[in-house]
């Protein structure tokens, strides 16, 4: 069962990758594409590359979109699988437990599951 599970998070990130690469394409086709360009300053050290141009950059001198954002969508896609991955760990322990012990393991798993929307957050804010 945990191949299967581990097997589908990997062919959901591939397919996710796929999926971002062409609305790369179509954002960067589309209307949109002033909205999607990086800011000048954004290089290979990324400095001044964030949701608002800095130090009065101009925008498009780019070609290359920065929409959707890649790391995010790995990052929701990862946080999604492993918190349902956690609830259904705990559904299928809660039958054996006392009720103390399964209200610790319940408190447990919503303290994972909220740290790991924290970090996509986090990760967003980037």
């Amino acid at each position: 069962m945990h191949l299967l599970r581990y097997t589908f998070f990997l062919l959901s990130l591939a397919g996710g990758e796929a999926l971002n690469m062409l609305l790369q394409k179509i954002i960067f086709r589309s209307k949109l594409t002033q909205a999607s360009l990086r800011p000048q300053a954004c290089g290979n050290d990324m400095r001044g590359c964030g949701v608002f141009a800095e130090n009065n950059c101009s925008i498009g001198s780019i070609n290359k979109s920065g929409l959707p954002s890649r790391h995010v969508q790995v990052a929701a896609l990862a946080a999604t699988f492993w918190s349902i991955y956690l609830m259904s760990d705990y559904n299928a322990k809660k039958a054996s437990l006392s009720t103390e012990e399964a209200d610790k393991l319940k408190s447990d798993v919503n303290m994972k599951i909220a740290i790991l929307a924290i970090l996509v957050a986090v990760i967003c804010v980037e």
